[in-house]
């Protein structure tokens, strides 16, 4: 029997508001020391403007990549949950 609309919607509210609970934080961007000798190893000609503007983004980048290599439960795997 499907779920109600109302659940549905509910579950998705609520599976929003725990993947935005790390955005709220706001994370300090990566030491700029260490963003220098990234982008200076990367050879990659970029203004002052640009360095700038990328490093800023470091404060989201980090917490995306913490949530990306997140240890996932086997139960997520798409080859346990479909069926061949």
């Amino acid at each position: 029997m499907p779920r109600p609309l109302s659940a549905g919607i509910a579950a998705q509210q609520d599976r929003l508001e725990r993947l935005m609970q790390g955005v709220r934080r706001m994370a300090e961007p990566m030491d700029r020391a260490l963003f220098d000798a990234i982008l200076n190893a990367s050879r990659i000609p970029l203004t002052a403007t640009e360095r700038d503007g990328i490093h800023d983004a470091t404060r989201h980048l980090v917490p995306m990549l913490e949530r990306l290599h997140a240890p996932r439960p086997v139960a997520l795997e798409p080859a346990t949950v479909m069926r061949p």
